[in-house]
C-alpha cells in the first residue's frame, strides 16, 4: 500500500515512467496516461521500446493534487491531534 515519492516527482515533472505489475501504482499513473507497466522478472526489451514509442505520454496533465501542498493539510491535522 506504499507509494514511492519518486512516482509522484516523475508526475509532476512528467516523466515517463516504467513501473512493476503494481495495481495501486497503475491506478495512480493511469489517469494521466504516465507509465508502460512491465513485469521486472520477464520481459522484452524490444517490446518496451516499441511500448515506449507508442505511448501518448501525459495526454492528460497532472494538477495540484500530486503536489505535497495538497496533503499538507492533512499531515498539519494530525499533528494538531497528537499535539500536546
Amino acid at each position: 500500500d506504499r507509494i514511492p515519492t519518486k512516482l509522484y516527482e516523475y508526475l509532476a515533472n512528467h516523466i515517463p515512467i516504467i513501473i512493476n505489475n503494481n495495481p495501486l501504482w497503475h491506478s495512480i499513473c493511469q489517469k494521466y496516461n504516465a507509465s508502460v507497466n512491465i513485469d521486472f522478472g520477464k520481459f522484452n526489451v524490444e517490446e518496451l521500446l516499441m511500448a515506449l514509442f507508442k505511448v501518448n505520454f501525459y495526454s492528460e496533465t497532472p494538477g495540484e493534487e500530486i503536489l505535497w501542498d495538497s496533503q499538507e493539510h492533512l499531515l498539519i491535522a494530525l499533528l494538531n491531534k497528537y499535539k500536546d
